[in-house]
């Protein structure tokens, strides 16, 4: 993700390959407990250390977080009763989920807070390969115009 902090150090493809939803997920029967942010102050939340979801979250020092090095941790954490819910991008989540064997036992919240974050290819200001950006650019337009970016989505679900 695109961050002013990143940015330094970065060149970003002026183009983003996809765009992804910032996600509560809950073991499924649960859906009652996170309707609204204020839910989130009566629960243990599992995210990954360092990542960014969105402002009001990232900088709220009241919520009870469990931070984690690894998002593939989360499903079998909230599944385990360890935490109570976990923030995460969909479709990484959707990913986890499903390859965890968990479909059918964590669900989205009710809660969304609606924020979409772009998500761009970046090359460290020192490599060498900063001038293909423009071929990467134009690869990720190709494959947002002839569906290919559709399809590999679709295997995350």
């Amino acid at each position: 993700a695109l961050t002013p902090e990143r940015a330094q150090y970065m060149e970003y493809a002026p183009k983003p390959y996809a765009v992804v939803s910032v996600v509560f997920l809950l073991r499924k029967g649960e859906e009652h407990r996170l309707k609204s942010f204020q839910d989130l102050y009566t629960m243990r939340i599992g995210q990954v250390s360092d990542a960014f979801y969105f402002e009001r979250f990232n900088n709220d020092d009241n919520l009870k977080r469990t931070l984690i090095h690894h998002e593939k941790q989360l499903p079998k954490m909230l599944h385990a009763g360890r935490i109570d819910t976990f923030i995460s991008h969909d479709p990484t989540a959707a990913f986890e989920i499903k390859s965890q064997g968990l479909k059918e036992e964590l669900v989205q919240a009710p809660y969304s807070p609606g924020h979409e974050i772009p998500i761009y290819f970046a090359v460290s200001h020192k490599s060498p390969h900063r001038s293909l950006l423009p071929t990467i650019n134009q690869t990720i337009e190709d494959i947002h115009a002839d569906g290919t970016m559709e399809k590999i989505q679709l295997k995350y679900r």
